[in-house]
């Protein structure tokens, strides 16, 4: 299980998971969100072992974090 802690302002953000090919592998959040500090929990229990990145992308800012999975 993956704990993604993020602060946010009220607007439409976009969480997703790519694979090191840059493929979306999985969408973990898409929609409208409140202002302030969030944490979402993701399962990535079924992905294979390897190098992921999670990207979080609104109108305003996008920050990309690398994750590996072992």
């Amino acid at each position: 299980k993956l704990s993604l802690d993020f602060e946010s302002k009220r607007e439409y953000i976009k969480i997703a998971l790519f694979d090191g090919l840059g493929s979306e592998v999985k969408v973990i959040y898409n929609g409208m969100i409140s202002a302030g500090n969030h944490t979402l929990d993701v399962d990535i229990q079924n992905l294979p072992a390897g190098n992921y990145f999670v990207r979080i992308a609104s109108d305003s800012a996008q920050n990309t974090k690398l994750l590996v999975k072992y």
